[in-house]
């Protein structure tokens, strides 16, 4: 189907309030599908080619009203990478604006490149209320971005980051550790990143072989895949690879240990907005903080109760 023809989702055949977030009413909902980057450790290639398609924002906008009338309070625009195409979403914001949509919170996920590309953007996802965004950050390293094929990335990270932050927007970073060539320096070196960096929070991923990525064909190709098959294990956190300097067991090991100096930091904590715009639900976080520490020291970090 041509996006124009896609149906809009039947919000009503969903259980009502059951998805929030910071206890907040939220829904999900998309402005285009696909992306055209090649990331190694990315499955959206299979899915959707290297390609991107965009539904009306006219659609979209139809949309956010009916969550509206619903009474939903923030939206996650799901979209792949929707900083693809600058221009248009400019046009969104600027919708929202006009049309009295900023009333809701909005959470999005970015590119660096894109956020870095255009000094009016910030101000306009501001205007917009959008409050939260994730930013695929992945390293700090040239070499680590260049086996990922991640591009666009290294001399724009600090400027994306600073355009957001001057515009009170909560930045979450995207990173990853566990590429082939990490040692304990590069997951230390990770963490410092990103307290350098000041985003409001990190989330560093343990690099993981998901199926039909070409993260896995070389993983698997280099002997470096320590667990092919068992996919409970496959929450990008628990270590599913080794290195050529670390195994997978001290590979996890040292992720959560160095997680230390930043998710127990006071003055990261006092820095961060989420804290800021959390305050009541500080015990939740810090109690995740610890589930974090606990459960990586025991080798199975965020491990799920869902059995496979």
């Amino acid at each position: 189907l041509e996006p124009a023809a896609v149906r809009l989702p039947d919000r009503e055949a969903r259980l009502p309030g059951r998805s929030r977030f910071i206890g907040l009413r939220f829904d999900c909902a998309e402005t285009s599908r696909g992306c055209t980057m090649g990331c190694a450790f990315c499955s959206i290639r299979k899915m959707y080619g290297r390609s991107i398609r965009y539904f009306p924002l006219d659609r979209v906008m139809e949309d956010l009203e009916r969550m509206r009338r619903a009474g939903t309070q923030g939206v996650f625009f799901v979209d792949d990478n929707i900083t693809l195409n600058v221009p248009r979403l400019k046009e969104l914001c600027e919708r929202i604006i006009s049309g009295g949509y900023s009333s809701l919170r909005y959470v999005i996920q970015a590119s660096v490149a894109g956020i870095a590309s255009d000094s009016e953007l910030p101000g306009l996802l501001d205007r917009a209320n959008v409050r939260w965004i994730f930013l695929g950050i992945e390293s700090g390293n040239a070499a680590s971005l260049q086996a990922m094929h991640k591009t666009g990335v290294y001399d724009n990270t600090r400027t994306a980051v600073e355009r957001l932050r001057r515009r009170g927007i909560c930045v979450i970073g995207g990173f990853i550790v566990g590429n082939p060539g990490d040692s304990r320096r590069e997951i230390r070196d990770t963490y410092r990143f990103a307290r350098s960096l000041r985003v409001d929070h990190a989330i560093v991923q343990i690099l993981t072989p998901y199926p039909e990525t070409g993260t896995r064909e070389t993983l698997l190709r280099r002997g470096l895949v320590t667990n092919p098959d068992r996919f409970e294990r496959y929450n990008g956190f628990m270590a599913n690879v080794r290195t050529q300097a670390l195994s997978a067991s001290r590979l996890e090991f040292w992720n959560t240990l160095y997680g230390l100096t930043l998710y127990f930091n006071p003055l990261y904590m006092a820095r961060s907005r989420v804290w800021w715009y959390l305050p009541g639900n500080a015990p939740q976080m810090l109690a995740n903080n610890f589930r974090f520490l606990f459960s990586g020291l025991r080798g199975r970090t965020f491990r799920s109760r869902h059995r496979w």
